[in-house]
């Protein structure tokens, strides 16, 4: 359900199209973000408390041993409706498939910055601008169906997976890489401000989240 790696694409998308002119526009783009943070922040929380109040902790520890998503918990539970079982599958059919597309063209414009500023451009230049472009995107869709494929293949843990590896990663470039660069360009003095300083504590706390579980989970087993 993470929306935010589609960010730069339509951040470029919009720059492109000439509209982001005005205090206006900048006013418009600040109320629909904030419209669709809340959206996603309701929408997450409503389906995270669902699990907690429709699986045991037992459910949860086979979730955990068998490396799977509480929509396929629940689905398998007695006495669920086939047709609620059916949705389930669907809503994380749906999810993984928005997600991806967000991640996939983040992605995708990011490998096109970097091949840019790397040798590896001159094995894909030609003379023709549109052939080069067309010639590094498939370059670029090879790389991320091999990525999948392997990652599918190790099928690594999900929680590991999250809290090891996605949640710092969201944790560094969403909220502490951001303050890091506007105290770069004005100072120190921007941490007085208190909504910057929050930001920079949530992204720490994020990033040492995992760590700060699993430790609270042995403390309180023993």
């Amino acid at each position: 359900f993470a929306y935010f790696p589609a960010m730069s694409s339509m951040v470029t998308a919009y720059r492109s199209s000439g509209a982001a002119h005005g205090s206006q526009a900048e006013a418009d783009l600040q109320r629909i973000v904030l419209k669709t943070s809340a959206t996603l922040l309701i929408f997450v929380l409503f389906f995270v408390y669902s699990c907690i109040f429709s699986l045991t902790p037992a459910e949860f520890q086979h979730a955990i041993d068998e490396n799977l998503n509480c929509l396929m918990i629940l689905s398998q539970k007695e006495g669920i409706s086939p047709a609620l079982a059916k949705l389930g599958a669907l809503v994380g059919i749906a999810a993984l498939l928005t997600s991806f597309v967000g991640v996939f063209f983040a992605v995708r414009d990011s490998a096109h910055e970097l091949i840019g500023h790397i040798r590896l451009r001159r094995w894909l230049e030609t003379r023709s601008a549109g052939t080069d472009r067309k010639r590094m995107d498939r370059f670029i869709l090879a790389f991320i169906v091999l990525s999948v494929w392997g990652a599918t293949a190790a099928e690594p843990s999900i929680l590991n997976t999250f809290g090891l590896v996605i949640s710092p990663l969201v944790a560094v470039f969403i909220f502490i890489l951001p303050v890091v660069i506007l105290v770069k360009a004005r100072g120190w003095r921007t941490l007085h401000r208190p909504s910057y300083l929050f930001i920079l504590c949530t992204g720490l706390l994020i990033l040492c989240s995992y760590e700060l579980g699993s430790m609270l989970k042995g403390y309180l087993n023993e």
